[in-house]
C-alpha cells in the first residue's frame, strides 16, 4: 500500500472516491452491493450524497463517490460496524483498486484543500424559475454525480414557461463551426480536405425539423458554481430556444481537449447526463460533432503546447462523434 499524506481541516466537506474491480458478469450483484452501501451511509449524520458510475462495455472498474459534511462525519462512517459489514459482504465479489479523499468546498471541480490517495502495492429539488431576471440561479441539493443532476436540470429548463427568446437553430451552430473550420484550415492546411468533408456531411444531415426549446446556450462546467451543498448555474446571457440536444452536446463537448482519451471522456460524461435528462435527444450526435468542431481551434487560440496535434485530435473527435 502506498503512503498517504493529508492535513486535517475541520469544517470542510470531504469527498471520497473509491474504485472497485469486479467481473462484468457480476454487474447485478455489484449494483445491489453499491446501493446497499449508499443506503447504509444515508442514515449517518453528515452524509451529503453519493453515487456511482457503472463500467462501460466490457470494462470491470466501478467508480463510486461519497461526500460528507466534515472529517468527523466521514470518520464516523469509516469506523462504523455497518460499513465494516458492507465491505466484508463484497469479499470474493469486488477488488479494491484505489481510494481518494479530497477536502474542500469545490471537491472535484477545483483544486482541493487536501488530498489523500490510497492504492494497493437527497434527491434534487425542482429549480425555481424567475422569468424577469438577467441571471437565473438554480439551487438544489448537491448530487455527487453532478452530470446526472445537470441532465435533470436541462430537462427542467426545457419545460420552463419562457417567452421572447431568440431562436438558435442547428443552422446557426453549423455556421459557427464552419467559421472555426476556416480558421483551422488556414493555420493547418493539411486538415482542409477533412474539414470540408465534415462540414459537407453536417450540412447534408442538418436537423431541419427539430422543435426548439429553451436552452442555456453556452452550457458547460465553467458555468457552474459548486458549493458544499448546492450548485448554481450562471451566465444566461446566451439563453435562447434551440434543439433539445444543444445543451447536452455543448456540456459533453467541453471535455474534448485534443487528448487520446477524449472520446472515452465524452462517453463517461454523456451516460450519467442522459440518465438525468431521461432520454437521448434527437440529433445528439450531430450537435456533439458541431460543438466539438466549434471548439477545435481553442488550442491554437490559447497557444497550448503541441497545439497542432491537439487541434487535429479535436477534429478527429468531431468526425468520430458524428459517426
Amino acid at each position: 500500500m502506498s503512503p498517504t499524506t493529508s492535513v486535517e481541516i475541520d469544517g470542510l466537506p470531504v469527498t471520497v472516491s473509491f474504485t472497485r474491480r469486479a467481473d462484468p458478469e457480476h454487474a447485478r450483484e455489484m449494483t445491489a452491493w453499491v446501493r446497499a452501501g449508499l443506503s447504509l451511509a444515508e442514515e449517518f449524520p453528515g452524509f451529503l450524497g453519493g453515487g456511482w458510475v457503472r463500467p462501460r462495455g466490457g470494462a470491470d472498474e466501478w467508480h463510486m463517490l461519497c461526500r460528507f459534511a466534515d472529517q468527523q462525519s466521514m470518520a464516523a462512517w469509516d469506523s462504523s460496524p455497518e460499513r465494516q459489514w458492507w465491505l466484508r459482504s463484497a469479499h470474493g465479489l469486488a477488488e479494491i483498486t484505489r481510494t481518494e479523499r479530497r477536502t474542500g468546498i469545490e471537491g472535484w471541480f477545483d483544486a482541493p484543500v487536501t488530498t489523500e490517495i490510497t492504492a494497493p502495492a437527497p434527491r434534487p429539488a425542482p429549480p425555481r424559475w424567475k422569468q424577469a431576471v438577467t441571471i437565473w440561479l438554480v439551487f438544489f441539493p448537491l448530487n455527487l454525480l453532478a452530470a446526472v443532476t445537470l441532465g435533470a436540470l436541462v430537462a427542467d429548463l426545457q419545460r420552463a414557461p419562457v417567452a421572447a427568446l431568440a431562436p438558435s437553430p442547428p443552422r446557426r451552430h453549423l455556421d459557427a463551426a464552419a467559421r472555426k473550420a476556416e480558421l483551422i484550415a488556414a493555420v493547418i492546411p493539411s486538415l482542409g480536405p477533412r474539414l470540408e468533408a465534415l462540414l459537407d456531411a453536417l450540412a447534408a444531415d442538418l436537423p431541419a425539423s427539430v422543435a426548439l426549446v429553451p436552452a442555456h446556450g453556452d452550457f458547460h462546467v465553467d458555468q457552474l458554481l459548486i458549493g458544499a451543498d448546492r450548485i448554481a448555474v450562471i451566465d444566461f446571457d446566451q439563453m435562447c430556444v434551440a434543439a433539445p440536444a444543444l445543451d447536452i452536446a455543448t456540456y459533453a463537448a467541453d471535455v474534448v481537449r485534443g487528448r487520446e482519451s477524449d472520446l472515452d471522456a465524452v462517453g463517461e460524461v454523456l451516460e450519467p447526463l442522459l440518465d438525468g435528462y431521461g432520454r437521448r435527444p434527437e440529433a445528439l450526435e450531430w450537435h456533439l460533432s458541431a460543438a466539438i468542431l466549434g471548439r477545435a481551434a481553442h488550442p491554437f487560440h490559447r497557444q497550448v503546447p503541441q497545439w497542432r496535434e491537439r487541434v487535429e485530435a479535436m477534429v478527429t473527435a468531431a468526425e468520430a462523434a458524428r459517426a
